[in-house]
């Protein structure tokens, strides 16, 4: 189960694009494998993963990671930007739950064992798409963090100077 966060099914299924005026039907992909890429890429630098759990060393790099995000960019413009990729995230959270409370109507409704078999593999997918969007959550939650961290530094600096 660990070794499900590091499946591509995950990451194809959760697609998230980076920009915040694309519709939703484009919404998806490239965070997800962004994120995805450079997670692997600490795997092959040399940690030993013999003794560590692997849903902590995906947690903690997606944490790690997410205070990179939009680094580069001006702090207005990446608050902004963060906060249109969290509410994007936290909505596409929101119509997946519904739709897993669906499939669970529909599983509880099925007639036959071949019915409830499809409705189970359905909501085997549900669940997996929101663990990659809650992901998806924390590793743009932790670069809000630091986005706020870092105003919160530039306006004690700026009163230190007063």
């Amino acid at each position: 189960m660990a070794r499900r966060y590091l499946s591509g099914e995950m990451f194809r299924e959760t697609q998230l694009c980076e920009t915040a005026d694309s519709s939703d039907s484009d919404s998806i992909m490239h965070s997800s494998r962004t994120l995805r890429e450079k997670i692997l890429q600490t795997q092959k630098e040399g940690c030993d993963f013999a003794n560590v759990d692997v849903d902590t060393l995906i947690v903690t790099a997606a944490k790690e990671l997410g205070r990179d995000l939009y680094c580069e960019l001006p702090q207005d413009e990446r608050r902004q930007k963060l906060d249109a990729m969290i509410n994007k995230l936290q909505q596409e959270i929101d119509m997946e739950s519904e739709h897993k409370l669906e499939l669970h109507r529909e599983e509880k409704d099925a007639p036959d064992q071949q019915v409830r078999g499809k409705i189970a593999a359905d909501l085997a997918k549900s669940e997996e798409r929101l663990q990659a969007l809650a992901l998806l959550m924390l590793h743009y939650c932790s670069g809000w963090q630091n986005c706020t961290e870092r105003e919160d530094e530039a306006k004690a600096a700026g009163e230190q100077a007063v």
